[in-house]
């Protein structure tokens, strides 16, 4: 009867040896699928961020694309109203011209005709004077135009002084935007903290920066590439009062660059747009407020 037990005791322990090793597979198989399970998980939110940053930075080539679109659009508008201005300019002239050749001499009285302009006739027999004929009207100098070129280039500077004076509305407005600790973030993380307001506010601050000006000279720049203005460009990063300081003193610096091109164009005038001018512009499409800029 031994022998016999022994058998059964040895298949028990063959049995717990048989179902030990299966259950130790079972529990491989089971954490090699947790890791698996917790890897694609991982991949998933991978997959999802970098979906975001790639949405983000598609954003930021479409607004930017978007921004210069508008300034060519508005630059070409600028010369065509430029161009106009100056063939309406030339048509009134020769109108002028025409209209002062058909009137001819003026008459000048009977028996009177050799009299010089400024002279007196005087009576043989009394000697008294009794006609003094006009002097020569000198004519009044006409301000010279501005060239095509100059009128641009101070209309385009306006423009760009209209944008440094939306910045300071907009700071002066909302002066808590500006300096504040999501300013000093990456761009793209800027987009998970930004309102629509804080937007308003720093999208022309920091358009600043890239906007393009017309020196005396006649170069067109970008703003920081002229070393007078360079010093003066803000950054969402400055405290509202240094912005602020910083705008107020470039628009100065422009304002003071128009007049130079003025200056440099002899005294020249703009001139001021005429009504049919401004309805022959308005028949081209132009609004008020772009006929007002090349004033």
């Amino acid at each position: 009867m031994a022998p016999s037990l022994d058998r059964i005791f040895a298949g028990l322990g063959q049995g717990l040896q048989t179902f030990a090793g299966l259950q130790t597979q079972a529990n491989e198989r089971k954490r090699q699928q947790q890791e698996h399970d917790a890897e694609v998980q991982r991949q998933i939110a991978r997959d999802a961020l970098q979906k975001t940053l790639v949405e983000a930075q598609i954003g930021n080539l479409t607004a930017d694309n978007e921004r210069q679109d508008d300034q060519f659009r508005q630059q070409a508008r600028a010369a065509k109203v430029s161009e106009v201005m100056n063939r309406i300019k030339f048509q009134r002239d020769e109108q002028d011209k025409q209209f002062e050749r058909s009137r001819g001499p003026e008459p000048k009285p009977q028996g009177l005709m050799n009299v010089a302009p400024g002279g007196t006739v005087f009576d043989p027999t009394t000697q008294k004077p009794v006609y003094k004929a006009p002097d020569r009207p000198t004519p009044k100098p006409e301000p010279t135009p501005i060239p095509a070129s100059l009128r641009k280039a101070v209309a385009e500077n306006k423009q760009t002084i209209s944008s440094i004076d939306e910045a300071i509305k907009q700071i002066e407005a909302h002066p808590d935007v500006l300096h504040r600790w999501d300013s000093f973030l990456p761009e793209v993380a800027r987009k998970f903290t930004e309102s629509p307001q804080d937007v308003g506010v720093r999208a022309p601050v920091a358009d600043v920066g890239s906007l393009q000006i017309h020196t005396r000279t006649g170069a067109n720049m970008n703003i920081r590439e002229e070393p007078r203005l360079a010093p003066f460009v803000p950054d969402i990063r400055d405290k509202s009062s240094n912005a602020l300081v910083k705008l107020k003193r470039l628009k100065q610096r422009l304002t003071e660059m128009n007049d130079g091109i003025l200056g440099d164009a002899g005294g020249a005038s703009e001139g001021a747009v005429t009504d049919a001018e401004r309805a022959a512009l308005k028949a081209q499409g132009y609004s008020d407020d772009e006929i007002d800029a090349l004033q």
